[in-house]
């Protein structure tokens, strides 16, 4: 698997207001990838831009990464679909389930997914930007929930 994360130039007056409008201070965003250093490195990607990220490499280690009894808040899953022993899509409904106010962004490789309908959909490969973008798009608009 080949994936390729680069920035694209934001130039303008139109994506410097989009910079200033959204604040991913004190946003918490969990990232599940089979692939560990795909992972970091959209994780190092997410840190960059101002948020907290915690990640995982399997369905199963998210899990115990969800909040117990007044943890710390996870605003958002954003987890690989094809993925060992727990697929993204089992992931997503078990997260909605603990944090029904959490948003979902489901990575793939392949053509859109059978993913929950209040999830959205990021094909890999993406730019830095689009998937700033989505993340974005997921916490301000509510994504599809």
């Amino acid at each position: 698997m080949n994936i390729t994360l680069t920035e694209r130039p934001r130039t303008g007056p139109a994506s410097e207001a989009a910079r200033t409008a959204f604040s991913p201070e004190g946003r918490t965003i969990l990232v599940v990838d089979d692939y560990p250093s795909l992972g970091e490195m959209t994780a190092a990607v997410l840190r960059g831009s101002g948020y907290r990220v915690l990640t995982a490499s399997s369905g199963e280690n998210a899990l115990r990464l969800l909040p117990k009894n007044g943890d710390t808040k996870i605003d958002l899953l954003l987890t690989d679909y094809e993925m060992p022993l727990m697929r993204g899509d089992e992931l997503a409904r078990r997260f909605h389930d603990a944090l029904p106010d959490g948003r979902v962004v489901m990575m793939s490789s392949a053509p859109q997914t059978d993913s929950p309908l209040w999830c959205e959909f990021l094909p890999k490969s993406f730019h830095l930007d689009v998937l700033l973008a989505k993340v974005e798009s997921a916490l301000t608009d509510g994504g599809k929930s």
